[in-house]
């Protein structure tokens, strides 16, 4: 079974919001830390507390991992949108890495600061930390088939 810790929680006008931490066992012995987060209306939980009963159409949860993932990824400005985000940085790292293990998410590492802070109108923010390890690829487009060492890459960004 995984192990699920309480990391932090906040409260705006109209919603509570839990961080939580779930650590899965991979085969090879070692753990993985899956930071979710939970969300639930005021009035649900307090409905809730009264009765003892929750509704499970009442608690929205997020993958905070494939969620940052997600907006890596989607988060890049096009050069003709004369944009720069926080989250280029990241971009393309993350996007070739990615292209060279077939989507394999397992070794970069995400870890996100136990605190969330409550920003109104259902906004939450947290703190996360990306790490994409070295890799190395062959390069096939040159006659000599040189092997390319990519550095790792280590961003932090709010999220």
């Amino acid at each position: 079974k995984n192990n699920c810790d309480l990391s932090s929680m906040d409260l705006d006008d109209n919603l509570v919001a839990c961080l939580i931490e779930e650590t899965q066992m991979e085969n090879d012995s070692r753990s993985i830390v899956i930071p979710w987060m939970t969300v639930i209306s005021r009035e649900d939980l307090s409905c809730a507390g009264n009765e003892g009963i929750l509704d499970e159409e009442s608690v929205e949860s997020f993958d905070l991992r494939t969620a940052i993932f997600d907006h890596i990824l989607a988060g890049k400005c096009s050069p003709d949108d004369n944009c720069t985000s926080p989250y280029d940085a990241l971009h393309e790292p993350l996007h070739n890495y990615l292209s060279i293990f077939d989507g394999d998410t397992s070794e970069i590492t995400i870890s996100v600061t136990p605190k969330i802070i409550a920003c109104a109108k259902g906004h939450f923010l947290f703190h996360a930390f990306i790490s994409i390890p070295q890799y190395s690829e062959v390069d096939d487009n040159d006659d000599e088939h040189t092997n390319r060492i990519h550095p790792p890459f280590n961003g932090n960004r709010l999220f």
